[in-house]
């Protein structure tokens, strides 16, 4: 007789969202990251991935009637051949209730 285990993988996109929906620290230190090494290295890949994040932490329909953009417009901002506008971003951010400040 086989024992069943107590546990089941779960794929990483669903451990990164379990990881992240309920945690705005980890959200905010990604974004960070991200931001930071978009102006070292021009990684859009990664701002889009770190802006994708905000879209599934606080929902594309909320986020978009938290900014007055379509929910159409915030996909095609995070989409990794995009390149949004930076008061896209800062929008994004804002509506999500995070602000972007200079040290």
């Amino acid at each position: 007789m086989t024992r069943k285990s107590s546990y089941s993988l779960v794929p990483m996109e669903e451990f990164d969202k379990r990881f992240f929906i309920n945690n705005p620290e980890a959200i905010r230190t990604f974004i960070n990251v991200a931001i930071e090494d978009y102006l070292k290295d021009g990684n859009q890949k990664e701002l889009s991935e770190a802006l994708s994040l905000v879209v599934k932490w606080v929902g594309a329909s909320n986020l978009a009637r938290k900014t007055n953009m379509s929910r159409q417009g915030i996909y095609n901002a995070v989409k990794p051949t995009t390149k949004p506008a930076f008061s896209t971003v800062l929008n994004m951010l804002h509506g999500a209730g995070f602000r972007l400040t200079v040290l």
